[in-house]
């Protein structure tokens, strides 16, 4: 068996968007194994009205993405996509009076790759699928006035066999 990544790229540009899609998977693919999802901010986000005033960062919800498979799999997978997990440093660090991260203030904002918390694919066993649906909704919409552009990736990888 050879593992395979296929890659299903979403770009949002507007506020509200839905974006439906269909993507046929390999013919040697015998099975999903895993999905993972990644996003790419290509505008910035607004400021949350009342969100300054907090100590900590919120994490903020762009949308919700649900996949469905051909045959019996039917919905197999679904997950709310975030800007960005910024509860990671919650608990070991307080946040000094007026740090903003900007130069001049000493703070320092904290990434997946200084904690050791390494992104792994949801793992999934579903056999017999080729062709994956999908629909993603953008919720930025109920949090700010303006569109927020984004690209999503969804990494799909299968277990094939050898041809």
């Amino acid at each position: 068996m050879i593992e395979q990544l296929t890659i299903i790229p979403i770009r949002i540009t507007k506020a509200g968007q839905q974006y439906s899609f269909q993507h046929k998977l390999p013919r040697s693919a015998e099975k999903i194994i895993g999905i993972e999802t990644g996003v790419t901010m290509r505008s910035p986000l607004p400021v949350i009205p009342g969100n300054n005033i907090r100590q900590f960062k919120r994490e903020v919800l762009l949308g919700s993405l649900r996949l469905q498979g051909s045959g019996s799999s039917n919905l197999f997978y679904a997950t709310d996509i975030k800007a960005g997990d910024n509860s990671i440093a919650n608990g070991e660090f307080l946040r000094k009076p007026g740090a903003t991260g900007q130069p001049g203030f000493p703070f320092y904002d904290f990434q997946v790759c200084t904690h050791g918390t390494k992104r792994e694919e949801d793992p999934l066993d579903i056999p017999g699928c080729s062709i994956i649906g999908g629909i993603y909704r953008d919720s930025t919409v109920l949090l700010f006035t303006t569109p927020v552009h984004y690209h999503i990736n969804i990494y799909v990888w299968t277990s094939n066999r050898q041809i």
